[in-house]
């Protein structure tokens, strides 16, 4: 009976995980898991949200060929210098015809085969963004693949 008494007496111990959030736990989850699968990319493809930026690192001539629905084109030879830190975001908009991106907005990096996607994610994080990934299959596998799971 005693240790009873004393067991509801004690403070419960509760693990600091228990209040983590399930934001914060996505976040986790976007972030260390670099390359994002076909099914993942094509969902944002179809349905484009203002939480996930789709850019596409093609040349402008080589993206307008075989554009992707919900993409940006911000090319490979651009992406460096335009999310360096000192890049005016009214010049980026004038330049991209989209805004600069937060640097906490996650984006997701693509190209024809994922050369140029995997490099461009590297100089976006080097740039002080952290929620980049990229899809890999790019976008032959991605055109490939959604014809085939058209809805």
């Amino acid at each position: 009976m005693y240790a009873l008494r004393s067991a509801l007496r004690a403070p419960a111990r509760v693990s600091p995980r228990a209040f983590t959030t399930t934001a914060a736990r996505w976040k986790d989850a976007w972030a260390n898991t670099p390359d994002m699968n076909f099914a993942e990319f094509n969902k944002l493809a179809r349905a484009p949200t203002d939480d996930v930026l789709l850019i596409d690192t093609r040349e402008p001539d080589e993206a307008a060929m075989s554009p992707i629905s919900g993409t940006v084109n911000l090319p490979f030879s651009k992406v460096a210098s335009a999310l360096a830190e000192g890049n005016n975001p009214g010049q980026f908009q004038n330049d991209f015809a989209f805004s600069k991106p937060a640097y906490n907005q996650k984006m997701v990096f693509l190209d024809r085969a994922a050369k140029r996607s995997e490099a461009a994610a590297e100089a976006a994080r080097k740039a002080g963004y952290q929620n980049v990934r990229t899809y890999g299959g790019g976008v032959k596998e991605y055109q490939e693949n959604a014809d085939k799971h058209k809805e």
